[in-house]
């Protein structure tokens, strides 16, 4: 027995079959039914000599659009999972992870990258593929032996879509309770929490693929029905509009007996309930409130004022979150403005130049004169439009030439000279 031991003592798993041992120094296979030679294996979800009819395919998408910074569940992978295929299609800031549900993570803990590479988790390895400008991906073929969770770590704007596959075998199911119906529509009576057998995916199945010596007990609990009476039956109230402060809601009221709708009449000895009500919107009970505006500050070309603007209870004037008001309806809290003191100063910086006043007319009429607005830069003159124009010279005056000092008679003709 001993010698016969010594011929086994070596096992091996050997790559393309189930597994292998070293018999005298020579490699022997073993199928999945544990014998010799044998080519017997698994089908794709771990049953051996399997035909797959047992197996299911679990496969979906999680889409990361729109997410805060951190991590975000993907998707639960359950114990004995096969053929993990996790991908994303695009190459945003998003990172595959992988923890046990508990906090310990085996992939990419807390904000920190691991290199491209193979990990161990959950009895399985992982290949994590993640190369400059592809997206990632995590494959591994298990079987997984304990429960794993996906998630996604979001570190920018994302819009990416997160693909997922494995293989679980349906005899991988649990039992679960689900409750009748009340055996009677009105008064008192009693409902049924009866054992169902479920795979993982929350599906029914044969009661012979869940374990029969832990199938729980049929309990029966007590429910109460309808009112075996006429009474008024009151349905879900209507949406409101927020947008609307004096927006009502409707809900449907009729006599029902028994659970069945009957004519109001019979419910008439009954109070009725209201089938309208004004809505609930708290945004309705503030408004917004406005302050006077500040003096204008700032620089010449950019001024501005401010104001304080509050949210207010209307009735009491106590100050509320800016979320208690219309957001659409909220005045401005600043404005730009004009400082007076700056045209003072733009005109201030030109100046009128005045030329020498030309002889007179022919018929010693006016003089005129060249009055041109300047603006001083350094010790240079360039043309300006800033100077005050109520400062501005003549530029036309009648004349002041001795010659032209004579007086014309115009009844005798005669021209007099001073």
């Amino acid at each position: 027995m001993e010698a016969l031991w010594q011929r086994f003592r070596s096992f091996v798993s050997l790559p393309g079959n189930f597994s292998g041992v070293c018999i005298d120094g020579e490699c022997r296979t073993v199928g999945c039914d544990g014998k010799i030679e044998s080519n017997v294996t698994p089908d794709i979800c771990g049953v051996c000599n399997g035909d797959n009819s047992t197996c299911k395919t679990i496969e979906g998408s999680f889409m990361a659009i729109n997410l805060s910074t951190g991590y975000h569940e993907v998707i639960k992978i359950p114990p004995n999972s096969r053929h993990i295929n996790i991908s994303e299609n695009s190459e945003y800031p998003t990172y595959l992870a992988l923890q046990d549900g508990k906090g310990k993570y085996y992939l990419n803990e807390n904000w920190v990258l691991n290199w491209p590479g193979r990990y161990t988790a959950a009895g399985t390895v992982f290949s994590y593929r993640r190369w400059p400008g592809q997206p990632e991906s995590l494959v591994a073929k298990g079987p997984t032996n304990k429960e794993l969770t996906v998630e996604v770590l979001i570190k920018g704007n994302a819009e990416s879509e997160i693909k997922y596959t494995f293989v679980i075998s349906s005899m991988q199911t649990r039992w679960e309770t689900e409750n009748s119906t009340c055996s009677v529509t009105c008064g008192n009576g009693t409902l049924l929490s009866s054992p169902v057998c479920k795979i993982f995916t929350g599906e029914i199945t044969n009661d012979k693929f869940c374990d029969l010596i832990t199938k729980p007990q049929v309990k029966s609990y007590s429910c109460k029905g309808t009112s075996c009476h006429p009474e008024w039956y009151s349905g879900e109230w209507s949406s409101c509009n927020n947008d609307i402060c004096e927006h009502t809601q409707q809900r449907e009221v009729f006599c029902t007996e028994q659970g069945r709708k009957v004519s109001n009449l019979k419910c008439d000895g009954q109070i009725r309930p209201n089938g309208v009500r004004k809505c609930p919107n708290s945004k309705c009970l503030y408004n917004w409130q406005a302050g006077s505006w500040s003096k204008c500050r700032g620089t010449c070309s950019s001024g501005f004022q401010t104001r304080s603007v509050t949210c207010r209870h209307n009735e009491n004037g106590s100050v509320g979150s800016f979320s208690n008001c219309n957001k659409d309806r909220q005045p401005p809290h600043m404005r730009k403005c004009k400082l007076n003191h700056c045209s003072r100063e733009q005109h201030s910086s030109s100046v009128w130049l005045t030329g020498p006043w030309s002889e007179c007319d022919i018929d010693c009429g006016n003089e005129r004169r060249n009055v041109t607005c300047m603006k001083k830069s350094g010790s240079l003159l360039h043309p300006s439009t800033l100077c005050d124009p109520s400062l501005k010279p003549h530029s036309v005056q009648s004349c002041t030439s001795s010659n032209c000092n004579v007086l014309k008679d115009s009844s005798k003709n005669v021209l007099y000279l001073f």
